[in-house]
């Protein structure tokens, strides 16, 4: 059985712009999830922030990724919500 992968590259330009916001890393964890071998199924979060000096606030924010390296299914969260699932079995995300 031949199957053929088709892949999508996509590219997008941003403008820099002059701003006086900073980016820290509040936290980085990466789980092993797997029920009979921990490392199947992994879980990596980044909880990151912005400063912002004009009004001395700070905004939060956090990503998770969660895939499983038998069924290749891989999903990204930002925020606690859903913005990317796929399945692709086989394929690393190395």
């Amino acid at each position: 059985h031949n199957s053929q992968v088709t892949r999508e590259s996509k590219t997008m330009t941003m403008t820099p712009q002059k701003t006086n916001c900073s980016i820290y890393q509040i936290e980085y964890t990466e789980d092993h999830l797997g029920n009979l071998r921990a490392e199947s199924k992994r879980r990596i979060s980044w909880r990151y922030g912005f400063t912002n000096p004009t009004n001395a606030s700070i905004t939060e924010h956090q990503v998770v990724l969660t895939w499983s390296v038998r069924s290749g299914k891989r999903m990204l969260e930002f925020d606690g919500k859903e913005v990317d699932c796929s399945k692709q079995r086989g394929a690393s995300i190395y």
